[in-house]
């Protein structure tokens, strides 16, 4: 409990601020209860939802879970060495929007973390070089 406590709001405050830069403030708070589920306020309905998966489109689902990634390193990362990134193709299910967003948030990221993003796909690419952070191809 005390863990809890300590961490899991700051972790779900830095994760509805990530995710509100995702989604363009669409969505912006979630929760993390003791047992580790993750709810996110429906901002159609004004309420929480305990299951977002049932509720919410994929992209919304990934771009939670995403930007509770990116606090959890963020949290781990502040009071030790920069913990790096590793991402393989984790923009499957975005738009073409919140890619850009995504990407825009996951260069402010790689200013304080190493990012390596695996991609496939010539639009994350193109949202990269757009991010500043230019692809390397191989």
């Amino acid at each position: 409990r005390d863990r809890h406590s300590r961490i899991a709001p700051k972790l779900a405050s830095l994760a509805g601020t990530y995710l509100a830069e995702i989604t363009d403030g669409a969505y912006d708070e979630v929760l993390i209860s003791r047992d580790l589920n993750v709810s996110v306020r429906i901002p159609e309905i004004r309420r929480m939802t305990d299951d977002p998966e049932r509720v919410l489109s994929k992209g919304t689902v990934d771009q939670v879970y995403f930007a509770l990634r990116l606090a959890l390193v963020q949290c781990i990362s502040e009071n030790a060495e920069s913990v790096p990134m590793l991402l393989d193709d984790p923009f499957a299910n975005y738009d073409d929007h919140r890619l850009q967003c995504a990407m825009r948030l996951l260069a402010k990221v790689a200013e304080r973390n190493q990012v390596l993003v695996f991609t496939c796909r010539e639009d994350v690419a193109r949202a990269a070089r757009s991010a500043g952070a230019p692809p390397l191809v191989l």
